[in-house]
């Protein structure tokens, strides 16, 4: 119960920490030679509280919406029955409500605010984690599944991502990496949490703390912290004022960059939806079947559910890393180093020596899966531009989630043809070097034009 403090102790003091300096990563070419901005910025600006709010909906979208839910593939099993590929196609059967619905998400966001987006949706959820612990028969799972999944979008990266690109432009990197940590922290917090409470009770009672956990805190945060933009409450992004003489336009960001009809079509784009693809489909394969592997080479249940948190507890350092790197480094060339990470990963957990594979495989999966989440939004930005983000991620979130849906089947259907995750798990560690070599090609032929737009 204790959750929502520390969740959001963590965030609000990371924010304090992070709002102390001041890197300039976006700046418009009509802004002059200094922007036009003034240092006169309140001791503390509110956005950072919609850092906190964003974080502690990622929190516990993501740790009890997601990445909690594989603790509960072996209860499923051995309660129905059922294959691991059905339960593996139930669990990510929201993945496909996330792909179906994302650019929607982004597109009501941008309508009519985030509040009225993410409140609802953090009530959705709750009910059908409470529907799946009366869960009798598989069409149920994948049914409830996709319910969590249309909640999960409207709670997590597609109205986290618009968010904070509102109310940050030039901190926009330490405020995405520190909102998008929310996942793993969340995580690192809730899959011990579910896999003891399994151990202690039952999956079904599990199922039902997890939904309360949603409605009681979550959506309390949101009512309390969640405003739409900085100018609900008569600020500018990143807490700047404009000097009293200087009439000067200032650089939001918003409105700025690439139409989504003229994304549409650039080479870029549909070169970073087939990166997305297989990036994403090799991490949620490893996701959802990590702790299904761990059982399968001796460790007990709860040690399998330890090292999964210590992966997520890597992924935190990483995503707080990669976002303050980004304002300083090339977004793409960081995404590139977050894929090859997880690569080598990969590889260390199947060939290295049992002490090597372990650490090696939780520190550099973990590092690839805390860096990869915000550098795809910043990325996003990096090459378009904010006039049209929220449906241009939309659309990448619809493919990242499709080869979420695709990738954990697959690998279940692999497992269940040669008894082994070995072969499935070699073919995640090729996918991430491929992925590697395709980002550099592309920012290779990329040119980044003023304000961060990119061309080719």
């Amino acid at each position: 119960m204790c959750f929502a403090p520390l969740t959001g102790w963590v965030a609000w003091t990371l924010a304090g920490v992070l709002d102390g300096g001041r890197v300039e990563l976006y700046r418009s070419p009509m802004a002059g030679r200094d922007g036009g901005l003034s240092e006169g910025s309140p001791a503390f600006f509110y956005g950072w509280w919609i850092v906190v709010a964003c974080f502690v909906s990622m929190s516990m979208a993501g740790g009890i919406g997601n990445l909690s839910f594989p603790v509960f593939l072996k209860p499923l099993t051995a309660e129905f029955g059922w294959t691991r590929a059905q339960v593996s196609g139930g669990i990510s059967a929201f993945m496909l409500a996330i792909a179906l619905t994302a650019p929607f998400v982004g597109r009501a966001v941008g309508l009519y605010g985030p509040r009225a987006v993410m409140i609802p949706a953090a009530v959705l959820v709750g009910l059908c984690l409470m529907l799946l612990s009366q869960l009798t028969a598989l069409w149920q799972l994948y049914l409830l599944r996709l319910g969590v999944g249309v909640g999960f979008t409207a709670l997590a990266h597609v109205p986290v991502n618009i968010t904070i690109s509102r109310w940050f432009t030039r901190k926009r990197g330490r405020a995405m990496g520190t909102a998008m940590i929310g996942a793993p922290v969340g995580g690192l917090l809730m899959t011990p949490f579910a896999s003891s409470c399994i151990e202690w009770v039952d999956w079904r009672l599990t199922l039902l703390i997890l939904g309360g956990l949603l409605w009681v805190i979550l959506v309390p945060v949101l009512f309390g912290l969640l405003r739409d933009t900085p100018a609900d409450l008569g600020l500018l992004p990143d807490g700047e004022t404009r000097r009293p003489a200087d009439d000067m336009p200032v650089y939001t960001g918003v409105g700025e960059g690439i139409s989504a009809r003229d994304t549409l079509r650039t080479g870029r784009f549909w070169a970073l939806i087939g990166i997305y693809f297989l990036a994403y489909g090799c991490l949620f394969s490893v996701m959802i079947h990590q702790h299904p592997y761990f059982t399968d080479q001796g460790f007990s249940a709860q040690h399998a559910a330890l090292l999964v948190s210590v992966l997520l507890s890597a992924s935190v350092i990483s995503g707080l890393g990669f976002g303050w790197a980004s304002e300083r480094y090339d977004p793409m060339q960081l995404a590139a180093t977050c894929y090859a990470l997880g690569g080598v990963g990969i590889a260390l957990l199947l060939w290295a020596s049992p002490a090597v594979a372990m650490v090696g495989f939780v520190v550099c999966f973990g590092l690839f899966f805390g860096g990869t989440t915000p550098l795809t939004a910043l990325v996003t930005g990096h090459m378009f531009g904010m006039k049209a983000h929220g449906v241009i991620y939309g659309f990448y979130q619809t493919v990242i989630c499709l080869s979420g849906f695709v990738g954990p089947t697959v690998m279940g259907f692999i497992y269940d043809a040669t008894g082994s995750y070995q072969l499935g798990f070699t073919g995640v560690s090729i996918g991430l070097l491929c992925a590697t070599a395709l980002m550099l090609v592309v920012r290779a032929r990329t040119v980044l034009l003023p304000g961060s737009v990119a061309s080719t």
